[in-house]
């Protein structure tokens, strides 16, 4: 999509980010407990991974918004 839409590029390379981000909370997180770090308690993480994890999520859905944009798939039909 961002190859076809430049406009999208910013948002694609936020989405890269924003999982790069999260690989780095799966990989600390599955460190620090000795396993894959698949799942994620947020009740361990610091005040700052939380609000890290919260700017990936908004991206995620500015994602998903611009998907539903590009393939029409907001319009219902009547």
């Amino acid at each position: 999509m961002a190859s076809a839409e430049p406009d999208l590029a910013e948002l694609a390379n936020l989405a890269r980010e924003g999982y790069d981000q999260l690989l780095r909370i799966r990989t600390l997180t599955g460190l620090q407990r000795d396993d894959d770090g698949r799942f994620i308690d947020p009740a361990q993480l610091t005040k700052l991974q939380k609000g890290q994890l919260v700017n990936v999520f908004d991206v995620l859905r500015m994602v998903q918004s611009a998907v539903r944009t590009y393939f029409n798939l907001d319009v219902r039909p009547t």
